[in-house]
């Protein structure tokens, strides 16, 4: 299972990487234009913010009180990398009440 773990760390560094990336080389208002006037940004965005929304939903039901509020609320701004996080840190409580 610590192979899970790493994966999706390893992903998150990745998806790191490429922000940091475009944010040094891309024409981020050219990007934001895309994402909300084509058909396909459009999709692209209500894909992501739906799996945020999901991501959300897993934590609310995982954690509790303020945890649960510390961790979805940077959801929207930092999207998956938190959420990589999210399951990085909490990976072996998740494996443990799955299998329960």
């Amino acid at each position: 299972m610590n192979i899970v773990r790493a994966i999706v760390a390893a992903a998150g560094a990745v998806l790191t990487a490429l922000i940091v990336r475009a944010m040094q080389t891309g024409d981020f208002w050219a990007a934001g234009n895309w994402l909300t006037t084509d058909i396909w940004g459009v999709v692209t965005l209500t894909d992501l913010y739906l799996g945020l929304f999901i991501a959300a939903l897993a934590m609310a039901l995982f954690e509790r009180g303020l945890s649960a509020v510390l961790w979805i609320i940077p959801l929207p701004f930092l999207g998956n990398i938190w959420t990589a996080l999210w399951v990085v840190v909490r990976f072996p409580e998740l494996v443990r009440r799955l299998r329960s």
